[in-house]
Formats: C-alpha cells, sequence, structure tokens
C-alpha cells in the first residue's frame, strides 16, 4: 500500500467521521484501514487523530495534514487524467438526478455525452431525496430546490434557472370561485407541497417592485414534482411547477396560471462533485454537455 493509498484513508476518515466509515468506503477491514493509518502516522512521525467513543478528530498535525492532502490527492489526479487515453473520459461515472428533472431535461444531455465521450459507462439513478455522494459511491448529483453543500469538500455549478409557475386546476373554480388573479386571492385555496415542508409553504410573489408572500396550507406533500403536478391537475390543490413541466397542460386546459403578471423565485438546478474530481475527464465532460444544453434551452 502506498502513500497516496493511506493519504486518500485519511481524508475519507476525515469526512465520514469515522475509521469503521472510511474502511468500508474504501472496501477495506476495519483491521487493515487501522494499520494503514499507524502506518501513516509511524512514516510521518506525529499523531493525526485523537480517537474517543464519540468518534476521531484532528489534531493540529491532522489539519495541517489535511489541507495538503486535498492538494496532492488532486494534484494526483490530474496526473492520471493527463496520461489516460489522451485525457478522453474513460470508465464508469455514477450521476444521481431528480426523477422530475431527470426524465425531462436529461436525456439529451446524456445523449450528447455519448457522442463526447463514447469510452464512458454511465448509470442514472433518479431519485428525489437528497443522494450522499460519498457514501452511495454517486460521482454527480444534479438538484433544484436544495441550496448545495457548504463546504470545501465540494463543488457547485450552477446549471441552469427555471422560470416557474403558480398552477392549479379549473375543478377548484367550478363552484364559481374567481381564478386568482392577485396573490392575495390565493389565500384559503389548498396547496400542493414538497414534503420537506410540514403542513404550510410560503410563496413570495413579484411584479415589479411589488412583493407579496403567501402562506398556504398543504393538503397533499410530495418530493417528487411529477407527483405533485399531476395532483394538482385533480384538482387535489394549487402548486408550483417549472414552466417547462406543465406546458402541456397549461394548453390543454387541464391547468390553469394563477396570478398572472406576478412571479416566482426560479427553481435553480445544480449540479454537484466532489472537489477532487474538478479536473476528472468524466465530470469535465458532463458539466460541458450540461452547460451546451443550458445554453441551447434544451
Amino acid at each position: 500500500m502506498g502513500f497516496l493509498e493511506r493519504l486518500s484513508l485519511f481524508r475519507w476518515v476525515t469526512e465520514l467521521g469515522s475509521v469503521t466509515a472510511a474502511a468500508q468506503r474504501a472496501g477495506w477491514s476495519l483491521s487493515k484501514a487501522s494499520r494503514a493509518l499507524d502506518a501513516l502516522e509511524q512514516e510521518l512521525g506525529c499523531t493525526l487523530f485523537v480517537r474517543s467513543s464519540r468518534g476521531t478528530r484532528l489534531t493540529p498535525a491532522g489539519q495541517n495534514l489535511l489541507r495538503e492532502a486535498v492538494v496532492c490527492l488532486e494534484a494526483a489526479d490530474r496526473a492520471r487524467a493527463a496520461v489516460s487515453s489522451d485525457g478522453a473520459p474513460q470508465g464508469s461515472l455514477s450521476i444521481s438526478a431528480s426523477v422530475s428533472w431527470g426524465l425531462e431535461r436529461l436525456f439529451p444531455v446524456l445523449a450528447d455525452l455519448r457522442e463526447r465521450a463514447p469510452g464512458l459507462r454511465v448509470t442514472l439513478r433518479l431519485e428525489d431525496h437528497p443522494a450522499d455522494l460519498v457514501t452511495e459511491g454517486i460521482d454527480l448529483a444534479i438538484r433544484g430546490g436544495i441550496e448545495p453543500p457548504d463546504s470545501t469538500s465540494y463543488m457547485a455549478r450552477l446549471i441552469e434557472q427555471l422560470p416557474c409557475v403558480v398552477v392549479g386546476s379549473p375543478r377548484l373554480f367550478e363552484d364559481g370561485r374567481a381564478i386568482p388573479r392577485q396573490p392575495d386571492q390565493l389565500h384559503g385555496l389548498p396547496a400542493v407541497l414538497s414534503s420537506e415542508h410540514n403542513t404550510s409553504s410560503r410563496w413570495l410573489l413579484h411584479r415589479g417592485d411589488e412583493r407579496q408572500e403567501v402562506v398556504l396550507s398543504g393538503v397533499f406533500f410530495s418530493r417528487t414534482l411529477l407527483a405533485r403536478k399531476r395532483a394538482a391537475v385533480h384538482g387535489m390543490g394549487i402548486t408550483i411547477v417549472p414552466r417547462f413541466a406543465c406546458t402541456k397542460e397549461l394548453s390543454s386546459g387541464s391547468l390553469v396560471e394563477l396570478t398572472p403578471g406576478w412571479t416566482i423565485p426560479d427553481a435553480r438546478i445544480y449540479a454537484v462533485y466532489r472537489s477532487e474530481r474538478r479536473a476528472d475527464p468524466a465530470i469535465v465532460a458532463v458539466l460541458a454537455a450540461l452547460d451546451a444544453h443550458a445554453s441551447r434551452g434544451t
């Protein structure tokens, strides 16, 4: 086992919080990981961790090593990429994306990626929970509606900002109630919300310099955008949807736009990946394909 392998294990321990978790991530036995860390401390002539029943924490020497380890491991990754098939992406890549955005927006990107990197094998996971890149072995996660991780261990690229609209089914207004044209007319209507909300949600609407905030009570909750849209189509409540995702329903009349002229904050879509992978040809190729399609609006 070389120095870089021990250094990589050291970094896993600092990020996962325990030797056991780092050993599992590396596919090693706990005894092998412990021996590797002992060897690293002996080689460097210092103690890197303080171990306790609550886990491990870095000593001052360990904190200094972590800063340099990140630089060293990233340089090693770039060196490998530079001599691997002239930098062309090879091997496998695991991508996680939300169900709705993945189905509606990602496949043209993947087709473009196939042309850019025919030697790259892509595994796509469609899921509507925040994925843990480290423990789940994900190379790139594409998410909207949540802020990217506030950590130097990760990088986040803003892929696109999607205009959103407030929509509801005409069924909601069959009793003669007027279709809301002003935000305050939304009060009292049932809402279909993401399951991150407990019982209610605050919606902020803009029109020029005007701002109005509306608090709505949820009657149906789902993390999946397609499920929230279908619930709205069936008259279960009003909801917020990216415009691209409800174009057909607005055209057919199964959904109507509420509060026209008022805008909702855009849905921000991020690609998140580990910092040491920023020069990885596979990550670079995916980001280039995402950027190309975002610029074309496809």
